[in-house]
């Protein structure tokens, strides 16, 4: 007799998920921000550094649809450290994706100077782009997926990784790292 029961091999297919509309996708976000933009403002848009598929395709749209608008979008790289933490490595990250001034037809602004603009409950300080603070609206491209490095009920990566990594740049990286896991000095 085996010590283990019987066993059979099982495979489970899951059907394809439906095909992604991504331009109506995109228009439809934009739509829910319309109400909220003043013909001629500016509008940040922050572009990340991991795994969105079709990423250049995505700014595009975005990037169409808010000169459809009437609004004048400006790029800037919303990725932390990624890219060596210099606004070089920034853009030829972002050039490794097609994304660049001359292909989009806006310019990026990949300065990474921020403003504190506040403090957690638990003391942590939030920093923001000053590029992205200059602008009269902010639009984060990002994808939601857990994080890689620490678990946490509330926190992971996604839209709030990018508004406290993503705008905050190297300063937002370090302080929300830091606190994450637990090596923030007081």
């Amino acid at each position: 007799m085996s010590p283990l029961p019987l066993m059979r091999r099982v495979r489970q297919v899951f059907p394809p998920p439906a095909p992604l509309d991504l331009p109506a996708a995109v228009a439809a976000g934009l739509d829910r921000l319309s109400p909220a933009l003043r013909p001629g403002a500016t509008v940040a848009v922050g572009v990340g550094s991991r795994g969105i598929t079709s990423l250049a395709r995505l700014v595009a749209l975005v990037v169409a649809g808010l000169r459809e608008r009437g609004v004048k979008p400006f790029l800037f790289p919303a990725m932390g450290s990624h890219g060596g933490a210099t606004p070089e490595g920034q853009l030829q990250l972002l050039a490794s994706y097609g994304v660049t001034e001359a292909a989009l037809g806006v310019p990026v602004r990949p300065s990474l100077e921020v403003r504190q603009v506040g403090v957690s409950a638990e003391g942590v300080p939030a920093y923001c782009s000053v590029e992205a603070l200059a602008a009269d609206a902010i639009v984060l491209l990002n994808r939601v997926k857990p994080h890689t490095d620490f678990f946490s009920p509330t926190l992971g990566s996604g839209l709030i990784k990018m508004t406290v990594v993503g705008l905050g740049k190297q300063a937002g990286a370090s302080a929300m790292h830091d606190a994450a896991c637990g090596t923030r000095r007081p």
